[in-house]
C-alpha cells in the first residue's frame, strides 16, 4: 500500500507490504474560522475556560508555553486575547514568561525559530 504524507514543504511517500494492516488517520478537514479572534474570545469565555481561569485567581504570575515556528501555531491570534485575559486577572505583563518549545530535531537558532508575538510582549525563555 503506498502512502503520501506531508513532509518539509513537500510530501513523502512510503509503501509497506500488502500482508501488513495499515491504515491512515488523518485530522477532519476543517473550514477555518472566519473571524479568529472571536473565536479565541470566545473560547475563552466558554464555561469551562472562565471555570479553569478562576482557579488562579489571585496569581501573581503566570506562564505560557507555546511551539516554536516548526509547528503551524497562529500565535498572533491566540496570544493577544490570552495576554488580555491575563491581565484582566491583574497579571501584569512583565509578570507573564512565555516559555518557546523548540524542536528538538532542529538546532535552536534564534531569532529564526521563535514565533512572533504580540507588540507589548512579555519576558520570553527559550526551553
Amino acid at each position: 500500500m503506498e502512502f503520501h504524507v506531508p513532509y518539509g514543504h513537500g510530501r513523502l511517500a512510503f509503501s509497506l507490504p500488502d500482508r501488513l494492516r495499515a491504515e491512515l488517520i488523518a485530522p477532519a478537514q476543517v473550514a477555518p474560522a472566519p473571524d479568529p479572534v472571536h473565536a479565541v474570545l470566545k473560547a475563552l469565555a466558554a464555561t469551562e475556560s472562565v471555570r479553569l481561569l478562576a482557579n488562579f485567581a489571585g496569581a501573581r504570575s503566570a506562564v505560557v508555553a507555546i511551539n516554536d515556528k516548526t509547528r503551524p501555531v497562529p500565535h498572533k491570534v491566540l496570544l493577544p486575547p490570552l495576554l488580555a485575559r491575563l491581565e484582566a486577572m491583574d497579571i501584569s505583563r512583565d509578570a507573564i514568561t512565555i516559555v518557546v518549545a523548540v524542536a528538538l530535531t532542529l538546532p535552536c537558532r534564534l531569532p529564526n525559530s521563535m514565533p512572533s508575538f504580540p507588540k507589548r510582549s512579555c519576558s520570553v525563555t527559550v526551553w
